[in-house]
């Protein structure tokens, strides 16, 4: 199974089984999210599994919405 992430900017992300996204406004994420300190560096991950998407917040700081 695959995943696809949609941004607001029109980009598409293709994520197959077993792969994973980090993402967040730091400089060492797959997806970059421009967004203010509200948002941590490393805010969450997408994983994909043989069901469909595992969305997960990874911050330590900030709860992910």
């Amino acid at each position: 199974m695959a995943a696809h992430v949609s941004t607001a900017s029109g980009q598409v992300i293709r994520l197959t089984e077993g792969t994973q996204l980090v993402f967040g406004r730091g400089p060492e994420v797959d997806l970059a999210i421009t967004a203010g300190r509200g948002l941590s560096r490393r805010a969450g991950v997408i994983k994909t599994t043989s069901e469909g998407a595992w969305i997960a917040n990874i911050s330590r700081t900030h709860a992910l919405y």
